[in-house]
């Protein structure tokens, strides 16, 4: 897999089905660094709606495939906060074991 593109906004969302018959999401970049400020959106096949706990890092609850959000948690320079994405998909929330992914913001 290539190196990450910071410049880059996208994660890219595959479904998988895993070895126990479960449908599973992973996200690419798995682990996408981002900033204050950083445009971030999320891709895939199949609608679904991204969240994260407590309205973190975006400043709102979910938002939908390839719908744009901005980083709005500022940290101090050396600080880092790591959030998993929560998906829906049919109207199902999928459980943390069953999505690859997270934010990890940096301050700076």
């Amino acid at each position: 897999m290539a190196p990450e593109d910071p410049e880059d906004p996208e994660v890219k969302v595959t479904k998988v089905i895993g070895s126990d018959g479960k449908r599973k999401h992973k996200c690419d970049p798995t682990h996408k660094h981002v900033k204050f400020r950083d445009p971030v959106f999320w891709s895939g096949k199949e609608p679904f709606l991204v969240s994260f706990p407590d309205d973190k890092p975006f400043g709102k609850r979910q938002f939908g495939n390839r719908e744009p959000t901005t980083v709005t948690l500022q940290l101090r320079p050396g600080q880092t906060e790591t959030f998993k994405a929560i998906f829906t998909v049919e109207g199902e929330e999928l459980q943390s074991e069953q999505t690859e992914g997270d934010i990890i913001v940096e301050g700076g």
